[in-house]
């Protein structure tokens, strides 16, 4: 037996603008450095700071109206599987997401920057999504992200998200009934002899 299972889609606030963005995009990078430094340094040292700022390849963004209220840059990277046993199989190497500095203004605008990045997975076939939580450990925890080891020797905390699209399973083909034939009008239709 198949059963659906329920799904919320975060939509983008009223009046919120979504951008995906690159490093040409220089006046929106000028608004994510302000930003960066002014807010992401509670809880992130500015040395951090700069070296997700001078790494990032791609991004998206909030805008409400002319302020930022949200962003998230990251670098897209590939798994290097090591097979050092003869007997596992060999791996392709898997494009994931490495999200390098995230923030919004509020816990109810990271759901929709964090779809908007999946959407953005879905399209370029990306495999995962990872991440450095800082402390919002139980707002990543509640987006479907896990803590979990990855294949690199990282002493701090990294959270992963597969990236799954939605998929529609296919039911077997329906039956038809068979139809029985109206008699033309002035015939006599005799219910017993009519084709099952």
């Amino acid at each position: 037996m198949n059963t659906l299972e329920e799904i919320s889609i975060p939509e983008i606030p009223p009046g919120y603008i979504r951008r995906i963005l690159t490093r040409r995009d220089i006046t929106i990078l000028e608004d994510i450095k302000h930003f960066a430094y002014q807010y992401c340094s509670t809880t992130m040292k500015d040395t951090y700071i700069a070296y997700a700022l001078n790494k990032f390849k791609r991004g998206i963004v909030y805008y409400k109206g002319s302020t930022l209220e949200g962003f998230a840059i990251w670098v897209e990277r590939k798994t290097c599987p090591l097979h050092i046993l003869a007997n596992v199989p060999h791996e392709l190497p898997k494009p994931y997401i490495d999200i390098l500095l995230i923030y919004a203004t509020t816990p109810s605008e990271l759901s929709p920057l964090l779809y908007g990045i999946e959407r953005y997975g879905i399209k370029h076939s990306i495999a995962y999504i990872t991440l450095l939580p800082g402390s919002d450990i139980d707002l990543y925890l509640k987006e479907g992200y896990s803590i979990e080891n990855l294949p690199r020797n990282m002493s701090v905390l990294t959270m992963i998200k597969s990236v799954k699209p939605f998929k529609v399973s296919k039911t077997s083909t329906t039956r038809r009934r068979k139809c029985i034939a109206e008699p033309e009008r002035g015939t006599n239709f005799n219910i017993s002899n009519a084709p099952l």
